[in-house]
């Protein structure tokens, strides 16, 4: 049941996408958009939640490697994805969606029989 809802809400926001580009934003400030408002929610609870444990639990090279690895991955996924959104239409990206939901759980299961 928790499934068939995330399903409809990520349906709902594929269609304010399509209606924001539709409108003339462009893809990539809206993906420039879509990360400073995640980083905007996040870091605060990334902050607070945070052990008191007095050093950091971090360094500086794993900060940078996760932040190369989320700035090229994401970044370029996301705006290949809405590109996308944008020159062929909803109904294509949704069955792409759901033929990779399909084809990830039909490799799940092979696995698991092993």
């Amino acid at each position: 049941m928790a499934m068939f809802g995330l399903q409809f809400s990520y349906a709902g926001i594929t269609l304010s996408t399509r209606a924001a580009l539709l409108q003339g934003m462009s893809p990539s400030v809206f993906v420039v958009y879509r990360q400073a408002i995640a980083t905007l929610v996040i870091a605060p609870l990334a902050y607070f939640t945070r052990k008191k444990s007095g050093g950091s639990s971090m360094g500086l090279r794993n900060f940078s490697l996760i932040f190369l690895v989320s700035l090229i991955g994401v970044a370029i996924n996301e705006n290949i994805y809405f590109q996308g959104l944008l020159f062929v239409g909803y109904y294509f990206t949704r069955i792409l969606d759901l033929l990779t939901s399909m084809f990830i759980n039909i490799l799940n299961m092979n696995f698991l029989k092993r």
